[in-house]
């Protein structure tokens, strides 16, 4: 899959898996929107990337807070124009209380009223994205 270009949201960024993957993705030409709840560890990983010629925009959020994730979606859309790739990844101690109610947009460039195109999602087994033809948002949503 060509993620060249493409605009990925990585939560759990901040370390293990999650660092790696934004590693991958930003190396493979993806511009990448790092969230964690550890504004420094992801301040470390965006210099990083940086100074490798990486397209980043880091934002501190907890994915416990549904107003949080609400303002992280937006603003991530709002710098790149679109989000393409989630990468669910936020682990810890969120268990059961992560927020099943906040809206993702996913798929439509800022120019673009046409709708949502169908995109990938790479999820946590406990969670999912859906995506439709929901006016460029995707539904974010915890399995119980």
């Amino acid at each position: 899959m060509d993620v060249s270009g493409k605009v990925v949201i990585i939560t759990g960024a901040s370390e293990g898996i999650g660092r790696a993957a934004a590693r991958c993705f930003a190396e493979s030409g993806a511009k990448v929107v790092l969230v964690a709840r550890s504004r420094e560890k992801l301040e470390s990983l965006a210099e990083e990337l940086r100074a490798q010629q990486r397209d980043v925009l880091i934002l501190p959020t907890d994915m416990r807070d549904c107003d949080a994730v609400r303002k992280m979606a937006d603003q991530a859309f709002e710098h790149f124009g679109r989000i393409d790739i989630l990468i669910n990844n936020a682990g810890g101690d969120i268990g059961t209380r992560t927020c099943a109610g906040a809206r993702l947009k996913v798929g439509r460039t800022a120019g673009s009223r046409s709708g949502c195109r169908r995109t990938g999602a790479w999820t946590r087994p406990r969670t999912w994205a859906q995506h439709g033809t929901g006016g460029g948002r995707a539904r974010y949503r915890a399995a119980a």
